[in-house]
Parts: C-alpha cells; structure tokens; sequence
C-alpha cells in the first residue's frame, strides 16, 4: 500500500512539474517569438526579402530539428550522452543558421551602402549646384547610381511623392539604414531646411567626413589585421586539434564525449575559449 501511494505521489508531482515546465517553456517561447518577429521584419524589409518573419522562423525550426536528427545520427558511435551533445550543438547550429544568414546580409548591404554614400552625396551637390530641386536631384541619384543607394534613394523620393514630409522620409531611410553617416546626412538636410544655409555646403562636408571616416576604418583594419588574424587562430586552434586527435587516436578521445567528466572539462574549455576571443577581439578593436 505505501509503495502504491509512493507511485502515486511521483506521478502527480511528475505531472505537476511537467505541467509548469511547459507552461513556462510557453511563456518564454512567445516571448522570444515577438523579439523575433520583430526584429527580423525590420531586417527583411531593409534586404527587400520577400519572405515573412514567420517564415523564417519556421525555417529556423526546421532547421534546428534536422539538425538534432543529423546530430543524434552522427553521435550514435559516442553512446546516449554523445547523442544528446550532438543533437544539442547541431540543433542549435541549425536553427541560428538563418538568422545568422539575415544579419551577415544586412551588414553586407550597410557596408556597400556606406561605400557608396559619398559618390551619391556628390551626385547631388553637383546637381543642386546646376540648378536642380532637392527632390530632382534625388530623383538624379536614384536613377544613376548603382544599387543599394538607388533603392534606398528611390525609397525616399517615393515617400516623399506620397505625402511624407522630407525630415520624417530621411527619417525612414535612417531607420533602413541605421549608421551614424547617414544620421549626419538627416541632420544636415533637417538643419538645413529649419534655420536654413547652403545644403550643398553641407552635404560636401558631410560627404567628405564619411570619406575620410571610411579611409580611417580601412587604415585600422589593415593595422590590426595580424592581431585579430592571431585572436581566430589562438581561438580555433584547440578544437582544430580535438579533430585532428579524433581522427589520430579516436579512442583516447572517446572519453571526452562518452563520459561526464569529459563534457564537463569540454564545456570549460569552450567557455574560456569563448571568453578569450572576445577579449582579444574587444582588444583589437580601435574606436575612433
């Protein structure tokens, strides 16, 4: 009898905790889903990715459950804890993987935008200087310059034609491209439009400032190219020989992923790995 009322006690406390568990797993997944959607439609709507944010994150979760299969797969030869590592790690490589994707796009378009900026702010000095309206000459640079400058300036001048104020579409366009160079430009045609002045004075300056920026973040890099060259190979180096000894002497290896002491000492290891490329990265980082 009190063996029976023991079972029953650890099933409902089981049930009770399994409940709350998923209750909470609930509450933090909807909570996650609006950050996500939130800040992906942003970033889609920026890269004229005609794809939903519900969509990509369908396509995260796909992609993090054929990640547990295709890790569950490869780490059967490690026994039960290798399959839970590998589905963990493939799983999770999975379902950021798109996100990842997004982000890598976004910054590459703000950086091909950024090294356009000037020749287009140029554009439109020259033409304002040969008599044209603002509204002409960004019309001018939406038709000659090449993409993503034109988009983005195609963008504009169609907000404008709709109705929308010249500061709230500069506004919009800051919002699509969030850098401090394109702040300056809003901010020079706001002022310049309030208290008045020569747009084109400012906008030369403005153009010359990102050009002279832009030539200073090319002299870091190449400065810092051997430091944060050694950060990645210090930081990869390790695990470049964890496969280079898996494939050697799989056997000696075995214990790492096969028992609880060697995840324990892998799961140090990362994080001080982890910890030491951020610093040598946040190390080899020049502010300006």
């Amino acid at each position: 009898m009190a063996a029976l009322l023991g079972i029953v006690f650890f099933a409902l406390g089981t049930g009770y905790l399994a409940t709350r568990l998923v209750q909470i797993f609930r509450v933090r997944y909807a909570s996650y889903e609006d950050r996500y959607l939130a800040t992906t439609a942003d970033q889609l709507d920026s890269l004229f990715v005609f794809i939903t944010p519900e969509g990509l994150l369908r396509m995260s979760l796909t992609g993090g459950s054929a990640g547990c299969v295709a890790g569950a797969m490869l780490g059967t030869a490690l026994g039960p804890l290798g399959i839970m590592i590998c589905s963990a790690v493939f799983g999770g490589i999975g379902f950021f993987t798109p996100r990842l994707v997004i982000m890598i796009m976004v910054q590459v378009r703000k950086n091909r935008f950024l090294k356009q900026l000037p020749d287009a702010l140029e554009v439109l000095c020259k033409g304002l200087k040969a008599g044209l309206s603002v509204m002409q000459g960004l019309q001018l640079v939406a038709s000659e310059m090449p993409e993503p400058v034109a988009q983005e300036f195609g963008l504009l001048v169609k907000d404008i034609q709709l109705g929308r104020s010249m500061p709230d579409a500069m506004g919009m366009l800051y919002k699509r491209i969030t850098l401090p160079e394109v702040r300056l430009v809003v901010l020079a045609v706001s002022l310049s439009r309030r208290l008045g002045g020569d747009l084109t004075e400012a906008l030369s300056a403005v153009a010359q400032t990102v050009r002279n920026r832009f030539n200073i973040e090319r002299k870091v890099k190449a400065l810092t190219a051997e430091a944060r060259m050694q950060a990645v190979v210090v930081c990869l180096l390790p695990f470049f020989l964890f496969v280079v000894f898996w494939f050697i002497n799989p056997e000696m290896m075995k214990p790492l992923m096969s028992s609880i002491a060697g995840v324990l000492v892998l799961a140090v290891v990362s994080v001080l790995e982890l910890l030491g490329g951020l610093m040598m990265w946040h190390l080899s980082k020049v502010k300006y």
